[in-house]
């Protein structure tokens, strides 16, 4: 049985189909009625109710588990917290495996959700369990190609000519499934970046040529940005400094890494940013 907590946000769907897919007995931990009614609806079959926050909570839902995929909370104030009770509870129950979902580059200082990652990093390695870290890049999927194209206008803020890497959510995915069926994956930690190193104005002229409509791409107040976040109307003031630190950032360095890792993992070429582009297209005419 493999536990998965944080299933109901963007990252936990994905990986969770890729499991079903595998027909891997799976349990997903959720913190609400809601997330458990949104993942039965997606065929999710078995989850357990829980308080990450509340470690007695988490024993039940450790129950002939033998492994564990945590995604922690993202820009939470407390995610630190959150991920060494996980950790803690997975070691009481005799977990055999641990795979962290964290962050790319998660030693920079500046970024508070990258400084809150590498804590509970530091925690899992000293924990004695069989552990696994990843460490993704932003997704190409923060990016909605349908609603660009709807609106003709890509906006950010933050620059749009700063070199950036990115991450297909569905190569993400397959990694995450490919450490927890296999052996061999143990006290290692894994760099996931996909091939590309672009601007998101390349990117907007990319999302053009393939659709036929004119992208804009536009720069747009952080301040209104910040307040209009969903994760800082539901998280307050933390996440606010989060975003805020993540947009200055983005602004002076941009995040890039290397993709090799991923590709060896895969074994294929990761997925670039135009066959990424082309495959929301084709949903998108499909759906249509």
């Amino acid at each position: 049985m493999i536990l998965v907590t944080g299933a109901a946000g963007k990252t936990g769907r994905h990986i969770l189909r890729g499991l079903r897919a595998l027909q891997r007995p799976v349990r997903a931990l959720v913190h609400s009625d809601a997330a458990r009614q949104q993942l039965e609806k997606l065929g999710v079959e078995e989850t357990a109710l829980g308080d990450m926050l509340h470690p007695p909570t988490l024993a039940g839902a450790m129950e002939g588990v033998n492994a564990v995929l945590h995604i922690g909370p993202a820009m939470h104030p407390k995610e630190s917290v959150i991920g060494i009770n996980v950790i803690d509870a997975a070691r009481q129950s005799g977990v055999k495996r641990f795979v962290y979902s964290s962050v790319a580059h998660p030693q920079i200082e500046a970024l508070v959700n990258h400084q809150a990652k590498l804590s509970v990093e530091r925690y899992l390695i000293e924990s004695g369990l069989a552990y696994t870290i990843l460490q993704p890049m932003h997704y190409m999927q923060n990016v909605s190609v349908p609603n660009v194209i709807g609106s003709g206008v890509l906006a950010l803020p933050y620059s749009l000519d700063m070199p950036m890497s990115f991450l297909d959510l569905l190569d993400y995915g397959e990694v995450v499934v490919k450490v927890l069926a296999e052996d061999g994956h143990e006290r290692a930690t894994y760099h996931l970046c996909g091939p590309d190193h672009m601007s998101y104005r390349q990117v907007a002229e990319l999302i053009s040529r393939e659709s036929g409509r004119s992208i804009e791409p536009r720069r747009i107040s952080q301040e209104a940005a910040i307040e209009n976040f969903p994760i800082v109307r539901s998280q307050g003031a933390y996440a606010a400094l989060g975003v805020e630190r993540l947009f200055l950032y983005y602004d002076l360095f941009g995040l890039s890494g290397n993709s090799n890792i991923l590709r060896w993992l895969l074994r294929r070429d990761p997925t670039n940013y135009a066959q990424y582009v082309k495959r929301e297209l084709a949903a998108a005419r499909m759906g249509a």
